[in-house]
């Protein structure tokens, strides 16, 4: 996230079961919002990203613990974030299956530095093993 420059950058990392790497996503975005809901608008793209390219069943994995827990629970707020959880709950009911689960931000070094990429670079791109 640049507030200099009113950035968000979205990235990700999709692996296969045997954790080897099959997709890699970055994608930029002009506007300003919180670090949960940028959090929640890339595990939004990395599903989209994901069932364009034909992969699933999923184990989707974020460090914010927040986000993970509204996913799950469900979010029953007129907050802003709530749009795009209902958004990622609609992908995983579609998506027979893929599983949501929280880890630790050491575990997610790739996505975080595809979204720090994705900062200094406009637009998106989609790597595809």
């Amino acid at each position: 996230m640049s507030k200099e420059r009113g950035c968000v950058g979205l990235g990700g990392v999709v692996r296969d079961h045997e954790g080897e790497v099959k997709l890699m996503f970055r994608s930029s975005h002009h506007l300003s919002c919180s670090v949960e809901i940028s959090e929640a608008m890339a595990i939004r793209k990395g599903l989209k990203t994901a069932r364009d390219y034909g992969l699933q069943p999923l184990l989707i994995e974020s460090d914010a613990s927040s986000v993970v827990r509204l996913i799950i629970n469900g979010s029953h707020s007129l907050a802003e974030i709530s749009v795009v959880i209902h958004d990622i709950q609609n992908f995983l009911a579609s998506m027979p299956s893929s599983v949501m689960s929280h880890i630790l931000g050491s575990c997610n070094r790739a996505a975080h530095a595809a979204a720090k990429w994705s900062v200094s670079n406009e637009g998106d791109f989609v790597w595809f093993e």
